[in-house]
C-alpha cells in the first residue's frame, strides 16, 4: 500500500529542507529546557538532554534516517550545493551539530561550496572598493561553530573565512570595535574564538579580531564603550568562560600570537555577579561535575584491582593561568575550571568516562576507520529503546552499535588536558554497558584501559 510511504524529500525546496532540518533541532533543544510541567521529564541537562529529546519524540533510529535522507537529498538533488542560500546551509549545519549528527559527505560539501562561494565574492569585488556581504555574522559563526561542535577539520575554509571577516570588519580602514560590532553579536565572536580553539586553527587576524570585539583595546575604561556599542549590560557567563578556555588553548598553541586577558578580567566585563552556571546545550564549558553511576562503578572496579584514584579532580583556573605566568589576578575566576572523573593523582593518569553527550553519530561512513576503537573484543550491543530512572525520569538507552566519534568539545578538553602533563583515557558508555555487569569481564576491560597509558 503505496498510501503509508512518506512523500520524500525530492519535491523540498533548499530553505525547505533547511527549515526541517531546524524545526527538529529546534524543538529538541528548546524541549530539553523546559521544566516544571513539561511532557517529558528528563533527568540529563545541556547537550545529552538534547539528544535524549529528540530520541524519545522520534526515536533514534527514524532521527539518523531522516538526517541522513536531508544530507543525501542536499548533495544530489537537481541544481547540488549551489542552489542552498549560505541561511540554508549554516541552518543545516547548525541542526546536525545540536543534534550530534555528522554526514561527512554534506559537510565536506558544504566545505567546498563555502570557500568557493567565498574566492568568488573576493574576485568578484576585485577593484570595486569593497567586499560585497556575501554571509552573515550569524551565518559565519554558526557555520564555524557547527563543524568546531561535530570536530571536523575545514583548515582551507576557515581561511578564506578569515580573510571574508576582517575585510567585511574592516572596510576601507582598519577595524576597531566600533566597525567589529556593527557585524557580530558578543555571542557570536564568542562562538567564533571557542570554535577556532576546538579546530585547533588560529588565523592571526582574525582571532586577533575576536579578542578586540570582545574585549576591546582600552582595558577597563574601554568597558563602558563596549557596553555601548553592543547596547548591553557587558559579557554574559557563558562568553566568560568561553574566553578561559581559549586563552588556555592560545597560551598552549598558539603563543606567538602574543594574546592575553587583560588585568581586571573577568569582573569590569561582566554583565551580573550571578557568574558560572550555565545549562545550556551550546555551552562552551568543559567542567562536568556529575559522578554518573556508570562513573562509580568503574571507580570501583579500579579499586578492585589496586588503582588508587579520587573521583572528580578538579584543576583549578589558578593553576592553570600561574603556569603561563599571567599578570592577571584569578581570583574572580571561576575556583573549578576542569574536571577528570577519575585521577591518579601521582601518576597524572585520569580516566574520562565518557556518556552519550561526548559523541556525535556518523551517518555516513561504513568504514571500519570511522569506528573508535574497542578495548574488548567481545561488547554486547543493544540500546535503542527509553526507559525510567529511578528517580521517575524518562530517559534513552543509545544505540551501541552506531557509529560513534568524539565531539569537538570533547576533543578539546582531551588536548588541555594533556598539555598540563596528563596521561587521558576514555571509557566510551556503550562498552562498560555492554559488560552486562560481569566482574570479571569488568576488572579485564580497566587493566585494558589502563595498559593504554601504563604500558
Amino acid at each position: 500500500d503505496t498510501s503509508e510511504q512518506g512523500r520524500g524529500l525530492g519535491g523540498f525546496s533548499p530553505q525547505g529542507l533547511g527549515n526541517l532540518a531546524w524545526s527538529f533541532a529546534k524543538q529538541a533543544q528548546l524541549s530539553s529546557s523546559v521544566t516544571g510541567g513539561a511532557r517529558l521529564h528528563v533527568g540529563t541537562s545541556g547537550r545529552q538532554a538534547v539528544y535524549e529529546t529528540s530520541c524519545l519524540d522520534f526515536g533514534e533510529k527514524q532521527v539518523n534516517r531522516l538526517f541522513a535522507r536531508i544530507a543525501e537529498e542536499a548533495i544530489n538533488g537537481k541544481g547540488g550545493m549551489e542552489r542552498f542560500s549560505p541561511q540554508d546551509l549554516t541552518n543545516t549545519c547548525w541542526s546536525l551539530a545540536v543534534l550530534g549528527l555528522l554526514h561527512r559527505g554534506y559537510f565536506d560539501a558544504v566545505k567546498e561550496s563555502v570557500t568557493r562561494r567565498l574566492y568568488k565574492n573576493f574576485a568578484m569585488s576585485e577593484g570595486k572598493g569593497s567586499l560585497y556581504p556575501l554571509f552573515k555574522s550569524q551565518e559565519i559563526a554558526n557555520l564555524v561553530w557547527s563543524y568546531a561542535t561535530l570536530n571536523v577539520e575545514a583548515p582551507e575554509m576557515i581561511d578564506i573565512i578569515a580573510d571574508y571577516t576582517v575585510t567585511i570588519c574592516s572596510g576601507d580602514k582598519q577595524y576597531d570595535e566600533s566597525s567589529i560590532s556593527r557585524f557580530f553579536k558578543r555571542q557570536e565572536l564568542a562562538n567564533l574564538s571557542w570554535s577556532l580553539a576546538v579546530l585547533q586553527q588560529y588565523p592571526p587576524d582574525l582571532v586577533a579580531l575576536t579578542y578586540k570585539g570582545l574585549l576591546g583595546s582600552g582595558g577597563i575604561e574601554g568597558v563602558e564603550r563596549l557596553n555601548r556599542l553592543y547596547d548591553d549590560g557587558g559579557m554574559q557567563t557563558q562568553q566568560i568562560m568561553t574566553l578561559f578556555y581559549v586563552q588556555m588553548a592560545l597560551d598552549m598553541e598558539a603563543p606567538q600570537l602574543g594574546l592575553s586577558l587583560p588585568n581586571g578580567f573577568p569582573d569590569a566585563w561582566v554583565e551580573t555577579s550571578s557568574l558560572f552556571s550555565n545549562n545550556d546545550s551550546t555551552s562552551s564549558s568543559l567542567l562536568e561535575i556529575n559522578s554518573s553511576r556508570l562513573q562509580i562503578n568503574i571507580g570501583k572496579t579500579l579499586e578492585k584491582i589496586g588503582f588508587e584514584h579520587v573521583q572528580e579532580h578538579i584543576i583549578g583556573a589558578e593553576d592553570i593561568f600561574s603556569i603561563h605566568n599571567h599578570e592577571i589576578d584569578t581570583s574572580s575566576f571561576p575556583a573549578d575550571f576542569l574536571s577528570i572523573d577519575i585521577a591518579n593523582l601521582e601518576q597524572k593518569i585520569g580516566i574520562e568516562v565518557d556518556g552519550p553527550a561526548h559523541f556525535i553519530n556518523v551517518l555516513d561512513d561504513d568504514s571500519e576507520s570511522s569506528l573508535l576503537p574497542r578495548h574488548l573484543d567481545k561488547i554486547d550491543d543493544g540500546g535503542g529503546r527509553s526507559f525510567k530512572t529511578k528517580s521517575n525520569k524518562v530517559a534513552w538507552s543509545f544505540l551501541n552499535d552506531g557509529r560513534r566519534s568524539v565531539n569537538g568539545p570533547t576533543a578539546l578538553k582531551h588536548r588541555l588536558l594533556c598539555h598540563l602533563g596528563w596521561c587521558i583515557v576514555h571509557c566510551p558508555f556503550w562498552e562498560w554497558q555492554g559488560l552486562r555487569g560481569d566482574v570479571d569481564a569488568e576488572e579485564e576491560y580497566v587493566k585494558e584501559l589502563l595498559e593504554e597509558v601504563i604500558g
